[in-house]
């Protein structure tokens, strides 16, 4: 009785062909090793030949001057709209403006958010705690607006304006005081398509390495 034959492996396709034979020529090689390094200078240029410094650290004084300034300017638009109806607020919107009220109250937080991080961030830790309570005193207030609370919103807001002018007297006081940053300016300038080619390309690039991995645990070598 004859034996079974043993069971044959996964017939190769054409580019399995095409790529056994290619790879047997050095020049090919060589070839596409270049193509992947000049394809690879292409998509990581905004890395290696950009003007922003990868990292730095320092003071930003004229960020620090923006925020004191305008951080009670901010906050009194904050709290104007958190304790207005959606009504009034399209009443006196801007001619032009497509926002909604929603939308404006999410945008002026953002802005009060952003003024008082700025000075916080920059003060020692030791002069934090006006501006820390500032930024609390801000959340209550987007929440009192968000749910439509009429007069929490205007109690939350005349105590944000407090906390504001008790923040940026404790800015003043600490003007000589500030603290170096810490920024990443080179990544912080990468846009999401730019971020994606490059991983993208890495794994592309680490093809060698991971494809044997996949081949074997999760094809079973086929």
């Amino acid at each position: 009785m004859a034996e079974p034959a043993a069971r044959a492996g996964p017939p190769a396709d054409a580019w399995d062909v095409v790529f056994a034979q290619l790879g047997r020529r050095p020049l090919f090689k060589l070839a596409a090793a270049l193509l992947a390094l000049l394809y690879a200078s292409a998509i990581y240029a905004p890395l290696i030949a950009s003007d922003r410094p990868y990292y730095m650290e320092g003071i930003d004084r004229g960020a620090f001057a923006a925020a004191q300034r305008e951080l009670v300017g901010v906050t009194r638009a904050l709290a104007l709209v958190a304790a207005e109806t959606e009504e009034s607020y399209l009443a006196r919107r801007a001619q032009g403006s497509t926002s909604s009220w929603a939308q404006a109250l999410e945008a002026e937080a953002s802005a009060a958010r952003r003024r008082g991080r700025t000075l916080r961030d920059s003060l020692p830790r030791e002069r934090r705690g006006h501006v820390e309570r500032y930024l609390e005193a801000v959340e209550g207030l987007l929440d009192e607006g968000r749910a439509r609370r009429t007069d929490g919103a205007r109690r939350a807001g005349e105590r944000a304006l407090e906390l504001a002018e008790a923040a940026r007297r404790s800015a003043e006081d600490g003007r000589a005081e500030l603290v170096a940053r810490a920024s990443w300016p080179l990544f912080a300038s990468l846009s999401a398509p730019e971020v994606f080619l490059m991983v993208s390309w890495a794994f592309v690039l680490g093809w060698p390495l991971w494809n044997p991995l996949v081949n074997r645990r999760l094809l079973g070598g086929e």
